[in-house]
């Protein structure tokens, strides 16, 4: 079997890094493992064309550009697997239309960017013409058949990272550390610090703390980090903090699942925003506290009974990279999925 991958990254990149042991394998999708399960795998370059960018702007929300550059390739092929949404709606379109005939599964992170009526008019033609709907969050399914979607067509997934990449050394931690830039609200986080006696360190885009430096919180526990760091100095970072806080904006969107995954992975406590996309649930699984979205009080108070708790933290982290050696792993993700890259194919024979 062979399978067709639409990134909505440029997965050349990662893919070289990965190689030289430099990338984890979570946001590869099972593309470096599926060749295990006899399956043949391949990437759509996501590269610039001039005359093409002009009209559609390097292919818009849609990533029009990435898959017109698929049709001539699609007959090679048994199946496509689109990582995002926007990266299989015009196929999907197309073979709703009955003018491509390839099978197409569409992972779907979150349908929280689909609002307007119009937004949701489209969205429903497009996803029409799927094969198959992976949905990472419970709270989307409804959506989904709300849009037209068929039920038998929806199929939950959970994400996994990399084991071999996060290594933890499980020493006794320096610092409080928090990394992304996706909806986090590191004003509510930098408003929490004021009323503990620790460090924090914040890692994420310049674009993520302009609120920061615009108020009048005090910063002088807190260390920010704007500049680019690759993914062995994050590793870094992760193993000499002492739990991870992921904090987030009201949002409908699923955010922080990267950073979790990471977290875990490295044996990491965490204290992360409460989200109705969010299905992990870290307080029953035993790795970590949920605070509410934008509650300073909750927030410093869960850091402060982490601080005060050393041997928690510990279990907290030892229990997150058990559940991700057992579960939430890159390997079962691709085991998963190359099953269901299988029973698709099949059913389109």
């Amino acid at each position: 079997m062979k399978v067709l991958y639409l990134f909505d990254y440029s997965i050349e990149e990662g893919y070289r890094l990965w190689r030289e042991q430099n990338f984890c394998d979570n946001v590869m999708y099972g593309l470096n493992r599926l060749s295990r399960y006899g399956i043949e795998t391949a990437f759509v370059s996501r590269g610039r064309s001039r005359f093409l960018a002009k009209i559609i702007k390097r292919g818009g929300r849609w990533d029009v550009l990435q898959q017109l550059r698929s049709l001539p390739l699609l007959r090679e092929y048994d199946l496509v697997f689109a990582t995002g949404p926007n990266q299989g709606m015009v196929l999907s379109f197309l073979r709703s239309l009955s003018l491509v005939k390839t099978p197409l599964v569409i992972q779907c992170h979150s349908l929280g960017g689909v609002n307007s009526k119009v937004e949701r008019a489209l969205a429903s033609i497009a996803f029409r013409g799927a094969s198959e709907i992976l949905y990472w969050a419970h709270s989307d399914y409804k959506r989904f058949v709300k849009l037209g979607v068929r039920e038998e067509k929806l199929q939950y997934f959970e994400w996994g990272a990399d084991l071999d990449f996060y290594q933890p050394r499980f020493e006794k931690g320096e610092y409080i550390l928090s990394i992304g830039k996706e909806d986090r609200d590191y004003l509510t986080l930098c408003r929490a610090m004021e009323g503990v006696q620790d460090h924090l360190e914040i890692v994420c885009y310049p674009r993520n703390v302009q609120d920061v430096f615009r108020s009048t919180v005090c910063l002088k526990n807190v260390n920010i980090l704007t500049a680019g760091f690759s993914y062995r100095q994050l590793l870094e970072l992760y193993n000499r903090a002492k739990f991870v806080i992921i904090p987030l904006k009201k949002t409908r969107k699923t955010r922080g699942m990267g950073v979790l995954m990471g977290a875990m992975a490295m044996g990491k406590a965490i204290i992360m925003s409460r989200l109705e996309t969010l299905d992990l649930d870290i307080e029953r699984e035993g790795c970590g506290i949920f605070v509410e979205p934008e509650n300073i009080e909750e927030l410093a108070r869960a850091m402060k009974y982490l601080l005060n708790h050393p041997e928690e933290v510990d279990k907290m982290g030892r229990r997150s990279r058990e559940l991700v050696k057992t579960h939430y792993n890159s390997e079962r993700f691709s085991r998963d999925l190359a099953r269901i890259f299988v029973a698709v194919v099949s059913q389109n024979r």
